[in-house]
């Protein structure tokens, strides 16, 4: 097979385009939150086994509980359940392995063998201090050389006391202008016997900033009810980004078991203008007419008074939309196009939208038509 040189391009650029996506994920999702499972184990670590001959002995493995809540807990008290696990065959059973979900809840058999008839116990510990959220459901899988039940998958589930509420758990900010500051806020409240504290609060994105103060009583109260309380203020600044707005307040605290609390934050923030994509990308024959499209969105009325670009053999088009808030431009390979890649940007010249131009990187190739064969 003849490979062409602008196919290879084409190629690269895909890959680096994957590249981008993957890493614009990673740079931009949200930290993991504490307490969340992993992924469950692998379905055979050990490997399938062959299954017994006809008439062969095998053994049988029976539960009676698959599944314990151990109910309402303190978040420093160590819980144990014993699941039991009967080998009703007549081979003897043995447990190849104990995985858990989570590194909370701790795994151990009685007896890693179980003979016909015979019986022994998965007890699943659970230690609270090693869960950092309110409600762990955690899966124990026990693996045998039950060749009807090699995986077995138990349930362990409670409900931790919290050392400390947050209320409320988000906060909406609804709309509001670009340029302009406005604050909501929200308490931090101990509600265990561990005295809390914040140690400091980190924010997203850019533009937002929080600030917290503790809240104290009179005396008397004071002397009822020592408990700490704070009030954070969550500050969109003039410069917040503008669109829909995702972000969040991190409360990093004291307590070992909840180092970091999360409030979501949402607004939308009009006056911008933005597009999509933010990157044009193209691949094309020098038979292709259109290349794909850009979006512009604008939170009031505008118009496109020019467009310029200094990418040789493309023409911008402008598409009429439904409302005056977005415009799409329709990029077109121009007739006699030079095989080859392309690179620059196009800038969007606007009118009426409290912002005078957009710029656009542009980058792409154009593919000689194969015309043999």
């Amino acid at each position: 097979m003849k490979v062409r040189g602008p196919e290879i391009v084409v190629a690269l650029i895909l890959i680096g385009l994957a590249a981008l996506v993957g890493y614009a994920y990673f740079v931009t999702r949200p930290p993991q939150e504490p307490g969340l499972e992993p992924l469950p184990p692998p379905e055979e670590p050990i490997g399938k086994k062959p299954a017994p001959a006809p008439g062969a002995p095998r053994p049988v493995m029976e539960v009676s509980e698959l599944k314990h809540d151990f109910g309402t807990i303190e978040p420093d008290q160590v819980l144990e359940h014993a699941f039991p696990i009967k080998n009703v065959g007549d081979a003897t059973l043995t447990i190849d392995g104990l995985r858990s979900s989570c590194g909370c809840v701790k795994l151990e058999m009685s007896s890693l063998e179980i003979p016909p008839e015979g019986s022994a116990d998965l007890v699943a510990e659970l230690n609270p201090q090693h869960y950092g959220g309110p409600s762990p459901n955690i899966s124990a899988y026990v693996y045998t050389n039950d060749p009807e039940r090699e995986i077995t998958v138990f349930y362990v589930t409670a409900q931790i006391t919290p050392e400390f509420v947050m209320e409320p758990e988000k906060l909406d900010f609804g709309t509001v202008a670009k340029g302009t500051e406005t604050s909501q806020r929200f308490r931090l409240r101990q509600t265990w016997r561990e005295p809390v504290k914040i140690a400091s609060l980190d924010t997203s994105p850019e533009g937002v900033g929080a600030f917290y103060t503790e809240v104290t009583g009179s005396e008397e109260v004071e002397a009822a009810s020592p408990k700490a309380e704070y009030e954070v203020e969550v500050r969109l600044g003039p410069d917040v980004p503008a669109g829909n707005l995702a972000g969040y307040v991190n409360v990093h605290t004291n307590i070992k078991r909840i180092p970091v609390a999360r409030v979501p934050i949402k607004a939308f923030v009009r006056g911008g203008v933005s597009t999509i994509p933010k990157l044009f990308l193209f691949a094309a024959r020098d038979s292709t007419q259109s290349l794909g499209s850009i979006d512009i969105y604008a939170d009031a009325p505008f118009g496109i008074a020019d467009i310029v670009s200094d990418v040789d053999g493309i023409s911008w088009e402008v598409q009429p939309r439904g409302g005056r808030t977005t415009q799409s431009v329709i990029a077109k390979l121009e007739p006699g196009a030079q095989p080859g890649e392309r690179s620059g940007s196009v800038t969007f010249k606007l009118s009426q939208a409290g912002v005078e131009q957009v710029v656009v990187p542009v980058a792409g190739v154009v593919i000689e038509e194969d015309t043999q064969g």
